[in-house]
Parts: structure tokens; C-alpha cells; sequence
């Protein structure tokens, strides 16, 4: 007999997951003594100068054209409450990710439950990604992509509810993620919420009132997600959430655009010295940043071919790394087990490593094989709520891996941290059915051996 599937967690067992996330990261912190590096607060380009924001919070961000500005209004609120202080700052981001870590598990235990209806199997895969490297990473990281995780999970999660419920405050939720997005990152560009809250309409298909109320929500969603943009447009006379486009677009032109480095405009507009977040802030870097994309526009037209294969080769390249594979490690990052520090495939004398190769070819080969399993989840499962959260899904994936490697020569581990709570559970999902799959066809073959003659046996 088929039990019915799961329709809601156990309490006892979600508290015993929460209960085990703070028992691992006590571990974690206090005997193997990983924790935030408070030198990336300073040393990030994206940072503004912690006592600028604690002095005029609104005033700093208002002349934050470099970038969207909520990261920093993190920052700003914790350095207003700490008054400036670095140690309490990291303590309080720090804080703020272990908290996000929380509500991630819950939000991806929902996710699991709703598409597979196990309970226990789904909150043990999100109690896996909690404990997962790639989230312990992350979580003590002083910089946005924890933060991007958790905002997409708690998109995917809304848009099922809005999927299988057509409640606007679902549409609303989603809607409210992609604001909070695209106010974090310049890769969610307005366009981009454009296109996917397009998807969603299409996928949920709503009819009459809900139907008007979810293009009014979709409209609001897009007027907030323009407002930097407005702001930059009234302040700086540009449109963009960011003025970094041309420097990232010349990293990644045939052959690279000489002085247009980020070091080149500080070198060049007496920057140096200068903290770094506010350097690259200035207000000259917009004239500098449209030259150098007008040139790298240039030169990507005249090596449209040789463009093409050098992002196609970033792409498999970024593929074969795992998300903590990145280059600002935590404190201690080198006490936590199990992890090949050196993912490079040769060493300094030019000689292969077949450790490191093997594990990015494994590692290329799974993401591969997990992007065919979704196309065919999408194509091919039984569940309609399930191809229509995945068709949604497609269009989302697409645009930001399209965008991440068309315009970003290398930090994809990092950039694709923000997909991989889901990436996670359906990486999950594949060994379940990799495995059924060979269960089953064992179970065919023990089934059907009676009837045939075993080899030398008589009549």
C-alpha cells in the first residue's frame, strides 16, 4: 500500500534540524575557530568606508552610484548601531547570516516537501545544505551572496505558494525578493524582473480580478526595481543601478581593454591611498567606466567569435568548481575537513595534479548532468505544479548565468552560490532517481532470472 505523501513538516523534527545547525556551527566557531575575516569590510571594492555611513547614513547612500544600495545599508545599520566599531559590525552581519541560515532551511525544507511530499527526506536535504561547505563558506563571508541565496530561495518558495494557491501576497513575496535583489546586485538589472515576473504571470495564468491584481503587483515590482536607476539618472545624469559595466564588460573583452582596470582609474584620478569602496566610488568613474565599455563593445564586435568561446570556456571552467572554491576565505578556513585547498589542475612547475583534475572533472560532470536533469524534470514530469515552477525556473537560470559569464571574467563560485539552494535539492533529487533507476532494473533482472536457463543446466 502507497502512503499518501507529506503535506506539512514535523515540528519535533524541524527543531531537532535548527537544534543541530547550532550545534554544528558552535563547532565550527569555537573549535575550529573559522570565522569572518573583518579585513574584506575594508578590502572589498563594493564596501563604503564604515564611519561614512555611521556619520550620514542617508546622505552616503544616496551618493552610492558604483552599486545598488542595499548591501551597504546593511552595513550602514550595523555600523550605526555599533557605532562604527569594526568587531561589532562583523559580529552583526555575522549574526545576520546565522539567523538567514535559519529561515533558508525552513524555506528549502517547504521547497523539498512540496515537490517530493516526504517529510523527513525533505528536511534532511536542507538540513544538508545548512551543514554543507559551500553554506558555512558563505555564511562567514563579509559580502553579499548569502544574502542573494537566501533572497532566491525565498523566491522559489513564493512562487510555489503562488503557483498552487494564486494568492497575490504569494505574487507580492516573490515580487518583493526580486526588488530586494536587484536593489543588492547589478546582475538583477530591471530587465531581468522584467522577463521572469513575465515567466511567472505565464506559468500561474491568472484570470479576471487576480489576473489585474497580479499585473498591477507585477508593475509596482518593476517601477521599485528601477529606483536606483531613477536615482542615478536625477543624480549622476545615468541610467543603471551601477556605474561598474564598463570596467566588468572589459575584463571579459578578446583580449582585455588596456586602462580600464579598477587600479588603472585609481592610479590615473590620484586615488591611491584612498579607501577603496570610496575610491571606486567616485563620481569620475562614470565618464571612465562608458569609454571603456564603448571600447570593449569595439572589440567584442570585431572577435565575436573568439568572445563566444572564451565565456564558453569560463563557463565550463566556473562549472568544474564547487562554491567554496573561491579565493576570500574565512579565518581558519584551513581547519575545516575534507577539502582540496588547490583547485588549480597544474603546479607551479606546469605538471598536472591528478587530484585536482579529477575533482573538477567530477565536479564539471555532475553540474552537467544535474542542468540535463532539470531540463528533463521540466519536460517530463508527471507533476504539473512541478514543470511549471521549473519552466520558471529555465528562464531565471537562464538570464543569470547568461548575464554572470557575458560580463564577469571569473567569481562565478561565488555568483553561483546564490542558485545553489536549489541547485542543491535537485542534486538530491538526481542520485534518488539514479538510484531507483539502478535498484529497479536490478529488482527486473532478479525478477526474470527464474524462467531463464541457467548456463549449463539441464532440460
Amino acid at each position: 500500500m502507497t502512503m499518501p505523501p507529506a503535506t506539512r513538516l514535523s515540528h519535533p523534527l524541524v527543531l531537532a534540524c535548527l537544534l543541530a545547525i547550532v550545534a554544528h556551527r558552535a563547532f565550527v566557531g569555537l573549535w575550529l575557530g573559522i570565522a569572518p575575516d573583518p579585513a574584506f569590510l575594508t578590502g572589498h571594492w563594493q564596501h563604503l568606508d564604515l564611519a561614512d555611513l555611521h556619520a550620514d547614513l542617508t546622505g552616503t547612500l544616496l551618493n552610492l552610484q558604483s552599486q545598488p544600495p542595499l548591501w551597504n545599508a546593511t552595513l550602514g545599520l550595523a555600523s550605526v548601531a555599533c557605532g562604527a566599531q569594526m568587531a561589532c559590525v562583523v559580529s552583526a552581519v555575522h549574526f545576520l547570516h546565522m539567523l538567514l541560515t535559519m529561515v533558508l532551511f525552513l524555506l528549502l525544507a517547504h521547497i523539498a516537501l512540496r515537490l517530493t511530499g516526504h517529510a523527513a527526506g525533505s528536511a534532511l536535504i536542507a538540513l544538508g545544505f545548512c551543514l554543507s561547505p559551500a553554506a558555512i563558506y558563505y555564511e562567514n563571508y563579509l559580502f553579499y551572496p548569502h544574502l542573494t541565496a537566501f533572497l532566491f530561495t525565498l523566491f522559489a518558495w513564493a512562487l510555489l505558494e503562488w503557483l498552487t494557491q494564486r494568492r497575490l501576497w504569494a505574487l507580492a513575496l516573490l515580487g518583493g525578493a526580486l526588488v530586494l535583489l536587484s536593489w543588492t546586485w547589478t546582475l538583477f538589472h530591471p530587465l531581468f524582473v522584467a522577463l521572469v515576473l513575465g515567466s511567472v504571470l505565464l506559468a500561474a495564468r491568472p484570470r479576471g480580478w487576480a489576473g489585474a491584481a497580479g499585473y498591477g503587483v507585477a508593475l509596482v515590482v518593476l517601477a521599485l526595481s528601477l529606483a536606483p536607476s531613477v536615482k542615478n539618472q536625477a543624480m549622476f545624469g545615468f541610467f543603471g543601478a551601477g556605474s561598474w559595466m564598463g570596467l566588468n564588460l572589459a575584463q571579459v573583452a578578446p583580449g582585455g581593454v588596456e586602462g580600464c582596470g579598477f587600479g588603472d582609474f585609481i592610479e590615473s584620478h590620484g586615488l591611491t591611498g584612498v579607501h577603496l569602496g570610496t575610491a571606486l566610488n567616485d563620481p569620475r568613474i562614470i565618464a571612465f567606466s562608458d569609454e571603456c565599455r564603448g571600447r570593449a563593445v569595439e572589440r567584442i564586435i570585431a572577435q565575436p567569435l573568439t568572445y563566444g568561446t572564451d565565456r564558453l570556456r569560463q563557463i565550463l571552467s566556473a562549472l568544474s568548481m564547487r562554491p567554496s572554491d573561491y579565493i576570500f576565505d574565512p579565518l581558519n578556513w584551513e581547519n575545516y575537513p575534507g577539502i582540496l585547498r588547490d583547485t588549480e589542475v597544474r603546479d607551479a612547475q606546469g605538471n598536472l595534479r591528478p587530484v585536482a583534475v579529477a575533482t573538477r572533472l567530477s565536479t564539471l560532470a555532475f553540474n552537467l548532468a544535474l542542468l540535463g536533469f532539470l531540463l528533463l524534470r521540466l519536460t517530463y514530469s508527471r507533476d504539473a505544479l512541478e514543470r511549471r515552477f521549473l519552466a520558471v525556473m529555465v528562464v531565471f537560470f537562464v538570464l543569470f548565468f547568461g548575464l554572470a559569464h557575458a560580463a564577469n571574467g571569473s567569481e562565478q563560485e561565488r555568483m553561483r552560490y546564490t542558485l545553489h539552494p536549489l541547485l542543491w535539492l535537485y542534486g538530491w533529487l538526481m542520485l534518488w532517481a539514479v538510484a531507483r533507476l539502478v535498484t529497479g532494473r536490478r529488482e527486473g533482472r532478479r525478477d526474470t532470472a527464474p524462467s531463464r536457463p541457467l548456463p549449463g543446466g539441464g532440460r
